[in-house]
Formats: C-alpha cells, structure tokens, sequence
C-alpha cells in the first residue's frame, strides 16, 4: 500500500510524504505505483521548475526502492499560487486514485508544526 501524507500549512499544501508500494500488479508492471510515481515527480519538477528552487532544497527523502519521496516547498515559496495549483493538481490526482483503489492507496493531511 502507498500511504500519502499531505502536508499544509494552514489551507496551503507545502509538501507531501509518499511511502510504499501500490502492490496492484504483483505479476507484472504495476500502473498504479507508476501513476503514483509519475504524478509526483511530474509535481515535484513543476514546482522546482517555478520556484527555482534546487532538489536538494525541496526533497527531504528519496528511496526507490522503499517507494519514498517526500517534498517539502520553504515559505515563501509555497505561498506562490502556481505551486499552491500544482499542489491542487496532484491532491485531484491521488485522490481520485485513493476513491478507485481504496485497498492500495491511503491519504492523510496533517498541519505541519
């Protein structure tokens, strides 16, 4: 299963942490990780695109292997509402994913402290 968190500040998307595999497909490609994958590197690249941030700024973890990203985009730069509609985009995204395969995917949305 991928356990996605949201993370906000206030009603502001400022990152995400995406763990684990989706395990739809064990015999073959899984679409499902690979749709999960591509959204949030598709996100992630939006959003260094825009900002000029550099990854190193935004990623706090990477592990293909383990199936983990987790993004976190530094004030101001989150404010922007470009970042805030990528972030829009990819929380459409996923969630309508989570509706689909409710066994796979599990989102959850935390306040950051």
């Amino acid at each position: 299963m991928t356990q996605i968190e949201l993370l906000y500040d206030g009603n502001l998307v400022i990152g995400f942490n995406m763990e684990g595999h989706a395990q739809y497909n064990v015999n073959g490609p899984d679409i499902l990780c690979s749709s999960l994958s591509t959204s949030s590197q598709m996100t992630l690249n939006g959003i260094l695109d825009w900002t000029g941030l550099s990854i190193e700024e935004v990623v706090k973890e990477y592990n293909t292997v383990k199936g983990i990203l987790n993004i976190e985009v530094p004030k101001p730069f989150y404010e922007n509402v470009t970042v805030q509609q990528l972030f829009k985009t990819f929380t459409m995204f996923i969630e309508q994913l989570e509706h689909q395969y409710i066994d796979n995917i599990k989102i959850e949305r935390r306040q950051k402290e």
